[in-house]
C-alpha cells in the first residue's frame, strides 16, 4: 500500500476519517512499527491497534503511544511497534487496522474495509499490500522501501 501520510491530501484524510494510518515499515526481521494521526476531537483519547498473524483466527490488541508535543492544534500522533512478525513464515501475513477512542465513539481506520496487510516473502523480507479478493494476480503486493 502506499504510505497515507505521503499522500497530498492526507491531512484532509485526517480531518474527514477522524483517524489515519500515516506510516508503517518493518524496523527489523520481526517488528512493524507504524505511525497514527488523529483528530484533535478531545483531550481523553486513545488508540489501539487489532492485529492478527492468522488471518483473524486470533486477535491482538495493542495500545499505541502517544507522541509528546505531536499535536498541531488539528492532530495528534500515536506510535506503535508490533512484534508479533517474529515467527512468521514466507507467505504469512500481519494484517491490522487501527481504532480511535474519542469522546465515548469508536472510530477505525482499516484502509477502506481492506485493512494493512505485510506479508512475509522470506525470513527477513516484507511486502505491504493491500488485502485484495484475489491476492494471488502479481499486482497485488508491491514493494516497500
Amino acid at each position: 500500500f502506499t504510505q497515507p501520510g505521503n499522500m497530498p491530501d492526507f491531512l484532509e484524510r485526517v480531518k474527514r476519517q477522524k483517524i489515519s494510518l500515516e506510516t508503517a515499515s518493518m524496523i527489523d526481521d520481526s517488528r512493524l512499527r507504524g505511525v497514527v494521526r488523529v483528530l484533535n476531537v478531545d483531550f481523553h483519547k486513545s488508540v489501539l491497534v487489532r492485529f492478527t498473524v492468522d488471518e483473524w483466527r486470533t486477535q491482538s490488541d495493542q495500545l499505541a503511544t502517544y507522541v509528546p508535543n505531536s499535536c498541531d492544534g488539528l492532530s495528534d500522533r500515536f506510535t506503535f511497534n508490533l512484534a508479533g512478525a517474529q515467527s512468521m513464515q514466507p507467505g504469512q501475513r500481519l494484517i491490522f487496522a487501527i481504532c480511535y477512542r474519542v469522546a465515548g465513539q469508536e472510530i477505525w481506520d482499516s484502509n477502506q474495509g481492506r485493512n494493512y496487510v505485510f506479508q512475509c516473502i522470506s525470513n527477513s523480507n516484507y511486502l505491504p499490500s493491500i488485502a485484495l479478493n484475489n491476492p494471488t494476480v502479481s499486482d497485488a503486493f508491491l514493494p516497500y522501501m
